[in-house]
């Protein structure tokens, strides 16, 4: 009896050792996979050094929503706006961008292709601190040209991420 309980006990270690292991590597090779080129940083080095113009977005209804209220309530209601000019649009990001005061440079840049919750070849992000936040950054690129955007996400997470 106490051999048959040893062993299931080892065989259960074994197992959870196993499936962590597992676990891990599927998020390394998924990471990898997703940001292994970062050919189109200079998009969000454009977005982050306040360079965006007009002939960066596509010619389609642009979207600007504003998240920064209380990451913590998952109730909280965003602010979501289009636009038919990206002037205004551009205007609109870099007051809200301003306000927050970034310190540093952005970070933990990711390139998701073939993202599923836009229909776009490219999607793009990276993290910006403040003193006390957290912010994440979303370039939402065009399906037809992926080096024009048709919107963008300012989002605060729930906890201050060390650059």
């Amino acid at each position: 009896m106490c051999v048959i309980s040893i062993t299931n006990n080892l065989n259960f270690n074994i197992m959870k050792k196993l499936i962590f292991t597992l676990i891990a590597i599927t998020i390394v090779l998924t990471a990898i996979g997703q940001c292994e080129t970062r050919k189109y940083i200079s998009i969000a080095k454009k977005v982050f050094d306040h360079k965006l113009s007009s002939s960066d977005f596509s010619n389609e209804i642009l979207f600007l929503t504003i998240d920064t209220i209380d990451a913590s309530n998952p109730n909280q209601n965003s602010e979501y706006r289009e636009y038919t000019s990206s002037k205004n649009m551009i205007a609109e990001f870099y007051y809200t961008f301003d306000f927050l005061k970034k310190e540093g440079s952005f970070f933990n840049y990711y390139e998701f292709i073939n993202y599923s919750l836009y229909p776009s070849p490219l999607h793009q992000g990276f993290l910006v601190n403040t003193k006390t936040d957290t912010y994440k950054i979303d370039i939402w690129n065009n399906k037809e040209n992926i080096f024009k955007i048709d919107g963008l996400t300012i989002q605060k997470l729930e906890q201050k991420i060390k650059n």
